[in-house]
C-alpha cells in the first residue's frame, strides 16, 4: 500500500493572457484534500494530453487549474462509498457521469444524450487543489490527470486489474479513455459502420486514427482518410486505410477525389477538425442518407444527417476492454500512435502534438 501524500506534482493551466487567449502551463507543487465518499486518489503513472485540455485552457474566465482526461495509474485510498476498485488495483480513468438519468440507465448508455454531462465534468471545482491557500480548480472530468496525485469520482473509474499484464501497459492505454474511445466508437456505436459502408475521417490525430482502426476492425471495404500531414496519412494506411487524400493545397476537390473512390459519395464523414471549409467538403461528399459525424461544434448546420457525439457514445465500462480485446488481437496498435514524455517536458509535448510531429502525448509521472 502506497501513503498518501499531502502534496502532489500537478501541471497547472493559468488563467489565459492575450489576443487571442492563451494559458500558461506549469509544473507546481499542491496541495490536495482527501477523497470524498464517492472519490479515490489515483497515483498517476501516465496522463494522455488531448487537444480538448488545450482548447478549453484558452477560455478566459475560469480560473487557475488542473486539466487532463486520459489519465492511468493506481489507487491508493477509496471513499467509504466506493466499491469498484480497491486500494492498489490499477485503473484507467474516463469521464463522470449521474447513472441515474434515462440516457445514463438505457442499455448501453447514451453518452451524448447527457443533460448533465458539461457540469459533471467540464466546470472545475475550486476545492481540488490549493497552492499557499489559493484554490487552484480540478475535478476536470472529475479526475483532473495533469497531476502525479489526484481525487477522482469512482464512476470516471474502468478496474483494469483483469486488464493489463504490466505497469508499461497501463501507461500504453492511458489515451483509451478519451481519444480513442471517442474515434472507435463513432465508427462503432453511433455509425455502425460495417462491411458496406463508405467511411472519410477528415484528421488523423488520436480521434481520427482510432476511427480508421476501428472501421479496419468492422471490415469498412473503402476508408478514406484526409489530412495535411504525409506521416499521418502514411500511417492511417498501414493502420487500415484503403485511400488517402491530402489536403495541404485545400480541399477543392476533394468532393471530386472522393467520387472517383465511391461515385456514389461517403455512407460516413467523421470530422474531427472543427474546420469550416472542412466541415462543408465532408457533408459536400456525403451520399443519400449519410452521416455527418463530429465531437466537435461547429458554428453551422445544414442538412443530410448530422450528430453532434460525446466521447463515442461509449460506455467506457465496456468499451475500453473491447480496445484492449482488439490490441490483443493485433487489430488496435495503440503503440504506433503515442509518445511518451516526461512530465517536466509537458511544453515541449505541446509543441509537437501542434506540429504533427506526436499524435497522441502521454506524460509520465
Amino acid at each position: 500500500m502506497t501513503d498518501v501524500p499531502e502534496t502532489t506534482r500537478a501541471i497547472v493551466a493559468f488563467e489565459p493572457s492575450g489576443d487571442p487567449p492563451s494559458p500558461a502551463f506549469r509544473l507546481e507543487t499542491l496541495n490536495f484534500a482527501a477523497p470524498a465518499a464517492d472519490e479515490v486518489i489515483v497515483r498517476m503513472v501516465a496522463s494522455g494530453i488531448c487537444h480538448s485540455d488545450v482548447v478549453l485552457a484558452c477560455y478566459p474566465g475560469q480560473g487557475d487549474r488542473v486539466l487532463g482526461h486520459e489519465g492511468a495509474g493506481y489507487v491508493v485510498k477509496t471513499g467509504q462509498d466506493v466499491t469498484k476498485v480497491a486500494v492498489d488495483d490499477p485503473v484507467l480513468l474516463s469521464f463522470n457521469f449521474c447513472g441515474s438519468c434515462a440516457p445514463c440507465t438505457a442499455s448501453p448508455p447514451i453518452p451524448s444524450r447527457y443533460n448533465n454531462f458539461h457540469p459533471l465534468n467540464i466546470v472545475s471545482l475550486p476545492s481540488t487543489f490549493s497552492s499557499a491557500g489559493k484554490p487552484i480548480g480540478g475535478s476536470f472530468f472529475d479526475q483532473s490527470s495533469f497531476a502525479n496525485y489526484s481525487r477522482v469520482k469512482g464512476n470516471s473509474i474502468c478496474n483494469a486489474k483483469d486488464l493489463i499484464r504490466s505497469e508499461d501497459e497501463l501507461k500504453l492505454f492511458a489515451p483509451l479513455g478519451c481519444g480513442l474511445q471517442t474515434g472507435a466508437g463513432c465508427i462503432t456505436n453511433v455509425a455502425c459502420a460495417g462491411p458496406d459502408t463508405t467511411v472519410m475521417v477528415m484528421g488523423l490525430g488520436g480521434v481520427g486514427l482510432g476511427a480508421i482502426m476501428a472501421a479496419a476492425i468492422r471490415g469498412c471495404q473503402k476508408i478514406i482518410a484526409v489530412d495535411r500531414i504525409p506521416s499521418r496519412l502514411q500511417l492511417a494506411s498501414e493502420l487500415g486505410a484503403t485511400h488517402a487524400i491530402n489536403t495541404s493545397q485545400g480541399t477543392a476537390d476533394l468532393d471530386a477525389e472522393v467520387r472517383k473512390i465511391h461515385a456514389a459519395g461517403t455512407d460516413c464523414v467523421i470530422d474531427t477538425t472543427g474546420v469550416d471549409f472542412l466541415l462543408k467538403a465532408g457533408l459536400s461528399s456525403l451520399g443519400n442518407a449519410g452521416q455527418l459525424i463530429f465531437p466537435l461544434l461547429p458554428g453551422w448546420t445544414k442538412g443530410a444527417t448530422i450528430k453532434f457525439v460525446t466521447v463515442g457514445d461509449a460506455d467506457p465500462r465496456e468499451f475500453v476492454p473491447q480496445m484492449i480485446q482488439w490490441y490483443r488481437q493485433g487489430q488496435f496498435p495503440v503503440e504506433k500512435l503515442v509518445k511518451y514524455f516526461p512530465a517536466e517536458e509537458f511544453n515541449k509535448a505541446l509543441a509537437e502534438m501542434h506540429s504533427g510531429e506526436a499524435i497522441k502525448p502521454i506524460l509520465l509521472w
